[in-house]
């Protein structure tokens, strides 16, 4: 990490896309390594300084992104944080030196281990550490769930279906009962144009429907009436009813369930008491 708590960017470091998986990482490294190790900058003096503090700050993004929970939380710095460029450390003044011919079919060097390198945390303090808090914990619970990681692909696509789920689910809410009438009006061309604008909205979300029904589905039984009543011929409680579907939605889709299905429900139960 740099002063004033910003970090290094350590995928510029490495060349590699912030989403790069680990098979991708370690072959960047190594290529890196090949090239800018100290062993290889010849007899010139200023040309084997560089290429030893690049080496060093190679090493160091390696150790960090080679670790999946350094990586974890590097990835949380630095999305809170953000980051700055690596020292340049004269690296663009340098020429490499012509290396000697290798022998044929002789093997690539194998490059050393990384050191171990300690990772110095941006800790907030303050009034910044209050606002920073709750964000911290969310984002530590939502990733907690299963699902892609902060570097994995599809991260994106699954927070913006955890952001798009509760805003649908309580448009169509609004929609199915009449209380967006007092803002579009009660004619057919209004909720018409109603619902093409939600269907429109909701396009981002169907390569994933599957999902969402899963994660919301078993909860929208219990707005059944034959539902209902079939519980109430069983003289099953209302509560272990939405507990036992709850538990079913948290196996079939745990992250969509606690960050969209949940907020949603408590939105629509809201708007249903109080309006």
């Amino acid at each position: 990490m740099g002063t004033n708590g910003i970090a290094v960017d350590y995928y510029t470091i490495l060349q590699v896309h912030p989403d790069a998986d680990h098979e991708v990482v370690e072959a960047a490294y190594r290529q890196l390594m090949k090239k800018y190790h100290p062993d290889v900058a010849g007899d010139d003096p200023a040309v084997g300084v560089a290429y030893h503090q690049r080496a060093k700050a190679i090493n160091e993004a390696y150790a960090v992104l080679r670790d999946p929970e350094l990586r974890r939380h590097y990835d949380r710095t630095r999305f809170v944080v953000g980051t700055r460029p690596a020292p340049r450390q004269d690296w663009a003044r340098t020429t490499r030196p012509t290396a000697p011919p290798e022998e044929p079919h002789a093997p690539p060097p194998t490059p050393p281990s990384p050191p171990s390198v300690p990772v110095e945390v941006f800790e907030p303090t303050g009034f910044a550490a209050a606002m920073q808090a709750p964000f911290t914990l969310i984002a530590a619970a939502y990733y907690l769930l299963p699902g892609p990681y902060e570097w994995e692909k599809g991260r994106r696509g699954e927070l913006l279906n955890a952001a798009l789920v509760p805003v649908l689910a309580v448009a169509g809410f609004t929609l199915i009962t009449g209380r967006l009438a007092p803002l579009i009006g009660g004619s057919f061309n209004a909720t018409l144009l109603a619902w093409i604008a939600l269907v429109i909205t909701s396009i981002p979300l169907w390569h994933s429907i599957p999902r969402v029904a899963l994660a919301l589905g078993p909860s929208l039984l219990m707005f059944n009436a034959d539902a209902i009543a079939l519980l109430n011929q069983a003289r099953l409680p209302a509560w272990l009813a939405w507990v036992l579907l709850g538990v079913i939605s948290l196996v079939l889709s745990a992250r969509l369930y606690v960050f969209s299905v949940l907020p949603a429900l408590a939105l629509c139960w809201l708007l249903s008491r109080f309006t």
